[in-house]
């Protein structure tokens, strides 16, 4: 059997949040997803990727469209060695200053210190969830959504 996650990272890579906020939002992805399978808080030392694994066409250039992907594997793996504290990167293909996660139309990659990830949660949004998440970390946030 297969299973998919709804991942909520801050939109700040280097961001955590309290212990109490993550609880606090624990409980408010519980009141919105109450069939998900698991609701997790996570902390990390450095910044983690989450890439969108079966709902991800692959990076592209934000800028001209076109298909970088070995190219972003190999870049994103140099960045991992320095745990992704620099995201800025120069694309291959017209010479684009942008960053790691930008380079995706739909359903970017994230990176983050922190993920709220919620396993089997349905793919009905409730409306203005990553609002709601927000709120109760305090921080922005952006979604990711992961096929296992």
């Amino acid at each position: 059997m297969s299973d998919n996650f709804l991942q909520f990272v801050p939109a700040d890579a280097n961001w955590q949040p309290s212990a109490e906020a993550a609880d606090r939002a624990c409980r408010v992805a519980r009141e919105l997803y109450p069939d998900a399978d698991e609701i997790n808080a996570e902390f990390f030392d450095c910044p983690q990727v989450f890439v969108p694994l079966g709902f991800w066409d692959g990076p592209r250039c934000p800028a001209c469209g076109a298909d970088i992907e070995a190219w972003w594997y190999d870049v994103a793996g140099a960045a991992s060695e320095h745990d992704f504290t620099d995201l800025s990167v120069v694309t291959p293909c017209c010479g684009t200053t942008t960053t790691l996660d930008a380079c995706s139309d739909d359903h970017k990659p994230r990176f983050g210190r922190f993920v709220l990830s919620l396993m089997n949660p349905g793919f009905d949004d409730p409306p203005d969830v990553e609002a709601a998440i927000a709120e109760a970390l305090g921080a922005p946030v952006n979604h990711v959504w992961f096929h296992l």
